[in-house]
């Protein structure tokens, strides 16, 4: 008989392959790599950008459900200065998960990025296996704390 616990996550994991996800690299390669994997995962709502100028004006008219940052975005701004502009303009919805992606793993870089919060931290290369587990635990992550979260958002502080 399953448990509570994996009758949650084959729920979590059917409820997943409905999100909406983009990606922000400024890398083709990188873009088209992390897509098939996605795919692979069995995600269709798959948007590509490549820019965070691009992603801000996008952002203005759509949500997603998965922002997957790289951090190094080649000109102008970085993932990290993306993602604060996201969540100050609150553009970000309070249930949708953030991830910071980054081939740099310099001390100084790792520490920037956790510092703005993401909802996970990934370093380049990992596996689909690896982007799957995470992208599941992040998500069931926020689905527990949703009721918190959206107090929070509202300001609610005897529901919080």
């Amino acid at each position: 008989m399953p448990s509570a616990e994996s009758e949650s996550n084959t729920y979590l994991q059917l409820s997943m392959l409905e999100k909406r996800i983009v990606v922000i690299d400024d890398q083709r390669s990188f873009q088209i790599l992390i897509k098939a994997m996605l795919q692979n995962l069995g995600f269709s709502k798959i948007t590509l950008l490549s820019s965070a100028e691009e992603s801000r004006k996008r952002f203005q008219k759509e949500q997603f459900d998965i922002y997957l940052i790289d951090y190094n975005l080649g000109h102008g701004e970085n993932g990290r200065q993306l993602m604060d502009y996201l969540k100050q303009q609150k553009l970000v919805p309070v249930d949708s998960v953030i991830f910071i992606i980054s081939g740099d793993n310099s001390r100084s870089m790792v520490l920037s990025a956790l510092e703005s919060e993401p909802d996970d931290y990934m370093m380049k290369p990992f596996s689909q296996e690896q982007l799957r587990l995470r992208l599941l635990r992040a998500l069931n992550r926020k689905q527990q704390l949703l009721p918190m979260l959206t107090a929070f958002q509202s300001a609610d502080t005897e529901q919080v």
